[in-house]
């Protein structure tokens, strides 16, 4: 039976921003609170994501030998996947991405899109993460999107990198007629000093309806800002030993349940917008 297979992008076009972060504490909502089944692609070279989930060495030396995500890039290879487990399969990024994208190939911000097209229907949801990048690395994710989930660094929604970032969506979305479904907005790395809880209420009150009047091509495209990930212990503690947040907090901090509620209505909303 084929599935939804919808494609969503966690991306900015800046770094540290808490992309893969936020990408890592979301793929297991998905897959595994939400009972969803999951494909995973890391498209970033620098890797963040495919060093969080351990891979074996032999295994992933072996799986980018044979059908690695650079596959995605010639025809007629065959590009696998890894299972991690019965509800999430994986595509490791890999050093060599960096050179297709740079590469001068013809249409290749088009065939992240086409491979997705032949093994999306496979899997509920389709989550990757993107390389911060204005570039082929950006677009074609763009081109290969559903949904994008936008993870912004509280700094005000004037910070150069956010207009930036919706100025290429919007060209992009006008130059090859693309149809999205749904922006998210999640701001990130949200402490308690007066200027973040500042940024955090304009990016909430203003930033909707300024984009969407701003930017004439996204219009039509719902946009919401969810709710905002803490700048809290636990997520570089999570990511540091490389243990999947929900897990690393039902087996050594407890205390901080709070986020995973937060964290299950942030993809329930997400996996809503799929299915409007």
């Amino acid at each position: 039976m084929k599935k939804r297979g919808t494609v969503c992008i966690v991306a900015n076009q800046k770094g540290g921003v808490g992309k893969s972060t936020t990408c890592f504490a979301l793929m297991g909502e998905f897959a595994h609170t939400l009972g969803l089944k999951t494909l995973v692609i890391d498209y970033d070279p620098q890797g963040t994501l495919t060093d969080l989930l351990e891979i074996d060495p032999e295994l992933l030396k072996e799986y980018r030998e044979t059908s690695g995500i650079r596959n995605i890039f010639e025809h007629g290879k065959e590009t696998g996947v890894i299972e991690m487990d019965n509800n999430m399969d994986f595509i490791p990024s890999d050093d060599e991405l960096g050179e297709y994208f740079e590469s001068a190939k013809m249409g290749k911000e088009k065939m992240l899109d086409r491979f997705l097209k032949t093994i999306k229907h496979e899997y509920d949801l389709v989550l990757i993460d993107t390389k911060p990048d204005l570039n082929t690395p950006l677009v074609s994710s763009f081109l290969a999107a559903d949904i994008i989930i936008n993870t912004i660094e509280t700094g005000g929604i004037e910070e150069a990198a956010t207009v930036k970032f919706y100025k290429k969506l919007d060209e992009v979305v006008d130059l090859y007629e693309k149809k999205l479904k749904h922006i998210f907005v999640i701001p990130t790395k949200v402490n308690r000093s007066r200027d973040a809880k500042e940024a955090l209420l304009s990016i909430k009150n203003n930033l909707p309806e300024l984009y969407l009047k701003r930017y004439k091509n996204l219009s039509d495209v719902p946009m919401q800002v969810l709710k905002h990930i803490p700048n809290r212990a636990v997520f570089p503690n999570s990511t540091g030993v490389k243990v999947p947040l929900r897990r690393y907090i039902e087996d050594f901090d407890t205390g901080k349940r709070d986020i995973l509620l937060d964290l299950e209505k942030i993809a329930k909303k997400i996996w809503k917008g799929a299915r409007a």
